[in-house]
């Protein structure tokens, strides 16, 4: 019963929306006037037929082209059919907005029903979320939220849905709900303080290593061969400033050393 009262709406409707009169013709040039009347007609058959995806699709591509108060009516009952209740429910205040005379006035009662019908069974939601940044972009399922919509009661289709916080083209958080129909709920969402990556990690990695350079084996060996050099140093300065020749056991004689053996020319003997 519901489709077919439906299909003679968008009958009935058609008849008037069909025209495609002055106004049209002042909004768009012929060839679009053409394609909008033909997507009407294809909106129409797929109405009748009970594909409301389509005739969705139709209507709202026909209303692009040559926005008529007769094409938003039937794309408002295709958006309720399909179950897009939020979508119609806007698509019904447009269309109420735009007529206030001619023949489609009386469809205004009609329109205004529905918006009722349709408010008392679409959800209510309000999302909080903290720690979330300027950046960041929330989904609630393909629908992007402004930060304002936050905090705030909007209405959403009823079933199953996500909520997500979107950094840098990366998820940070994300929620599965679901929504009653008529019911009122609200989502409480936390983004991570930090949220680490590759890139951090590498830092990380490079960070300690440089504060860990005295693990390295090479810094002990030359640590190593400067000690070894000073006490080599220390030794050759005390011993340098004796006066009298060192006497050592070799034999009956007394080995001298002079600078000049330091600097490799041996000028020592056996005395």
């Amino acid at each position: 019963m519901a489709c077919f009262r439906i299909a003679c709406l968008c009958l009935t409707v058609g008849s008037v929306g069909m025209g495609f009169g002055p106004m049209a013709l002042a909004q768009a040039d012929g060839s679009s006037v053409e394609a909008a009347r033909q997507l009407f007609s294809l909106g129409l058959t797929a109405s009748n037929e009970g594909r409301w995806g389509d005739a969705v699709s139709y209507f709202s591509r026909s209303y692009a082209l040559a926005p008529r108060p007769s094409t938003l009516l039937n794309l408002a009952q295709a958006q309720k059919e399909s179950g897009h209740w939020v979508d119609s429910i806007q698509s019904y205040r447009r269309f109420l907005s735009l007529v206030d005379k001619g023949p489609l006035v009386q469809r205004r009662a009609e329109a205004e029903q529905s918006i009722a019908d349709l408010e008392a069974k679409v959800g209510r939601l309000t999302v909080h979320i903290s720690g979330i940044h300027d950046q960041d972009r929330v989904w609630l399922g393909e629908m992007e939220l402004a930060h304002e919509a936050l905090g705030v009661i909007f209405s959403v289709d009823p079933g199953s849905t996500t909520v997500r916080v979107e950094r840098g083209g990366g998820e940070l958080v994300q929620r599965l709900i679901s929504v009653e129909e008529g019911a009122e709920q609200e989502v409480f969402l936390e983004v991570p303080l930090v949220v680490a990556d590759e890139t951090s990690y590498e830092a990380s990695d490079e960070t300690l290593e440089r504060s860990e350079w005295y693990r390295k084996p090479w810094v002990w060996v030359g640590a190593g061969a400067v000690i070894v050099g000073v006490v080599a140093t220390v030794l050759w300065v005390s011993r340098s400033k004796d006066d009298g020749p060192h006497k050592g056991t070799l034999g009956g004689g007394t080995v001298v050393f002079e600078l000049s053996d330091i600097a490799g020319v041996n000028t020592g003997g056996v005395r």
